[in-house]
């Protein structure tokens, strides 16, 4: 699972040959927090800020209290807080730098660890959004799709040993627009593990706090 992950920045999203999101977003996201995303809207892609943790549009209270901030692809499709979402094929993409998980040695304190391209470059991790309206208030939201990573010989190493390792899925440059323009009854065909080649690991010492939110201006 991924609860927590760093954002890009202005630099980076040119690098992309991509326009920058003219919001406000924090370094960091964790679950609640809003962080840029990409959609296919009005035939185009289309940057929104979207609340980390799926709220169905179905919902009654925005203050949605099941845990939605990773879809298993197992489950997806037919899980109630998610199959809305994917058989509407709202899919979407979310650029990060890297993202965190625990790590567990020989006692039950965990480290915190960095993943990352080893290239250092962005990336974009798959996801499904909804829209959830009342009134006049409108909220996008997210859900970063997982799959099992027991066999990952990079990421079958966090979390704790009598956990199911799971891990978030890279979409590779090629099929970006594949995936924000599928259809759900072959969606998870372009699901892949994370290519071990190109990715690695590290302890990161920072302590986990969050931030505040940045004008993009600023970097």
């Amino acid at each position: 699972m991924c609860i927590n992950f760093r954002t890009i920045n202005k630099a980076q999203i040119l690098s992309l040959n991509l326009t920058p999101p003219q919001f406000p977003y924090g370094e960091e996201s964790y679950p609640k927090d809003n962080s840029p995303i990409l959609l296919w809207m009005n035939g185009r892609v289309e940057w929104r800020s979207a609340q980390f943790g799926l709220l169905p549009s179905w919902s009654k209270d925005k203050d949605y209290k099941a845990e939605t901030h990773n879809a298993r692809v197992e489950t997806v499709d037919r899980k109630v807080s998610f199959q809305s979402a994917w058989q509407n094929n709202q899919f979407a993409l979310v650029p990060m730098q890297a993202f965190y998980e625990p790590r567990y040695g020989t006692t039950a304190q965990s480290e915190r660890w960095r993943i990352e391209r080893q290239d250092q470059r962005p990336f974009m991790a798959a996801a499904i959004y909804e829209i959830w309206r009342e009134k006049d208030e409108t909220i996008y939201s997210f859900s970063l799709i997982t799959i099992n990573a027991d066999a990952h010989p990079l990421m079958n190493q966090f979390h704790k040993a009598d956990v199911e390792k799971r891990s978030i899925v890279v979409m590779p440059r090629p099929q970006w627009k594949r995936w924000l323009q599928a259809d759900h009854r072959n969606a998870k065909s372009l699901l892949q593990d994370i290519d071990p080649t190109q990715f690695h690991a590290y302890a990161d010492a920072r302590l986990i706090t969050k931030t505040p939110s940045l004008n993009l201006d600023l970097f």
